[in-house]
């Protein structure tokens, strides 16, 4: 059985690294504030929802979480800021996996109370969808959206989430569709449109289209230079554009090799497994110290291909020695030839993982 992977923000799929050496690893510490009944919260309330409008999931968390630790439950902030928090650790989640888990609890306990506002718990249950996108078959996924936007058609989170699932299923003009309607709903809500812009650059690097890629990565960062996501996509169309010198112009020897392993992730991704083979060499022969992401990525591609191998000399032995089978929609079905079932997903660097949208409020 056949699930996707949100491989593109890579695909929030989102400053600039010719600046930074490295990117800091996220820190999510808890906030050690006890309850007092005289807390007014509107203001940090305020402060955490704009933080989260304008991509800052980190900021919005720490503010949410102190609102929760600090609000008394009669508050009326308490629940809006409980989805908040939930909403910034899934954004956070590409990048410290275990908030998935932390964002799952409250979002569950959100739709599981029936004194609570129905706006709210259908955000709630929205944002329990989304953590578990990824586990589903994309069809599958993209009929779950399409029922989710009939109740929630303003929301940016699922119009992301339709166009990631299009850009799995290869739906390009379907994926693009989706991108605008996020793009246009965040412009009329104020909020941050870069993520959004950076989508539809993933998704034509997805299609081979480097040249406007580049441009709509360039155009992402303009409008949210604090987030290195948008330069290493960059910078990655950059590798699989054959521009290889620009591409690493800057970086330290530890993010060139960083950069090359993500690159072999999408030429994965993208069929081109030669060209991933050299991008994964190429990070190993760069990296000072030894880069076990880069040669587990390398192992599990030469597995596939040596699979793959075998099966087309497989086939070939069955096809002369049996009569073709036809299905009931006359394709040849003499033997499964479905090759991805169990290759192991590629892993990209901790710096280049995956962003979830905002919830709009």
């Amino acid at each position: 059985m056949r699930h996707f992977i949100f491989i593109p923000a890579l695909l929030m799929i989102s400053a600039c690294a010719t600046t930074k050496a490295s990117q800091k690893q996220v820190e999510v510490r808890p906030v050690p504030i006890s309850k007092t009944s005289d807390y007014d919260g509107q203001q940090d309330f305020d402060r955490a929802r704009q933080a989260a409008r304008r991509g800052h999931y980190v900021r919005a968390y720490s503010l949410y979480q102190k609102l929760v630790a600090r609000l008394p439950d009669t508050d009326t902030l308490k629940q809006p800021a409980r989805l908040g928090l939930a909403d910034s650790a899934l954004s956070l989640s590409g990048q410290k996996p275990q908030l998935a888990e932390s964002a799952k609890t409250i979002y569950l306990s959100l739709a599981m109370n029936e004194k609570l506002d129905p706006a709210l718990r259908t955000l709630a249950k929205t944002g329990l969808l989304l953590v578990d996108l990824d586990k589903m078959e994309p069809q599958k996924a993209e009929v779950k959206i399409r029922q989710a936007l009939i109740r929630q058609s303003d929301d940016v989170r699922l119009w992301n989430a339709l166009g990631h699932i299009s850009d799995a299923q290869n739906k390009w003009m379907q994926s693009l569709d989706a991108y605008v309607q996020a793009l246009t709903i965040a412009k009329k809500n104020g909020n941050n449109t870069a993520p959004a812009i950076n989508n539809i650059g993933m998704s034509l690097l997805m299609q081979g289209r480097y040249k406007e890629a580049i441009l709509k990565f360039e155009h992402a960062a303009e409008i949210d230079s604090d987030k290195q996501l948008y330069d290493n996509n960059k910078r990655l169309a950059l590798i699989l554009s054959g521009q290889l010198d620009k591409a690493v112009e800057g970086l330290s020897k530890t993010r060139q090799a960083q950069i090359y392993n993500d690159a072999g992730v999408l030429a994965v991704r993208l069929g081109k497994y030669e060209h991933a083979e050299h991008l994964y060499q190429k990070a190993l022969e760069i990296s000072p110290v030894w880069f076990a992401l880069a040669e587990a990525n390398l192992e599990d591609l030469r597995g596939l291909t040596d699979r793959e191998a075998k099966v087309e000399t497989d086939q070939e032995k069955l096809e002369s020695r049996m009569p073709q089978k036809v299905d009931k929609d006359g394709k040849d079905s003499t033997i499964n030839t479905d090759r991805d079932e169990d290759y192991p997903v590629p892993r990209l660097s901790p710096h280049l993982m995956a962003e979830k949208s905002p919830t709009p409020f």
